[in-house]
């Protein structure tokens, strides 16, 4: 099955958003963590929304302050979830 990981590095939300993959992953770095603090901009109920736990930190965020479902990730997860999808799209 062809799946996408789409990696956010900005609080710039792609159009792409709209048509996601049932299998895509959305995965939030830099300072796309901020989104969080927005959830109706980025909530994806059908789909698992991935943060960098250190980029969540550096900002001096915490999950406390995220209102919507998320899993925290590490580094060895992140290289683990480009190697699980098909294709690897940064935006």
């Amino acid at each position: 099955m062809n799946t996408t990981l789409h990696i956010l590095t900005s609080t710039t939300i792609p159009s792409i958003f709209a048509s996601l993959g049932i299998q895509d992953s959305v995965l939030l770095l830099r300072d796309a963590v901020y989104l969080l603090l927005q959830p109706s901009q980025i909530e994806l109920p059908t789909h698992l929304i991935y943060v960098l736990s250190e980029d969540l930190a550096a900002r001096g965020m915490n999950i406390n302050d995220v209102k919507i479902k998320v899993e925290l990730i590490d580094y060895l997860r992140f290289v683990d979830l480009t190697i699980v999808h098909t294709n690897t799209v940064t935006w």
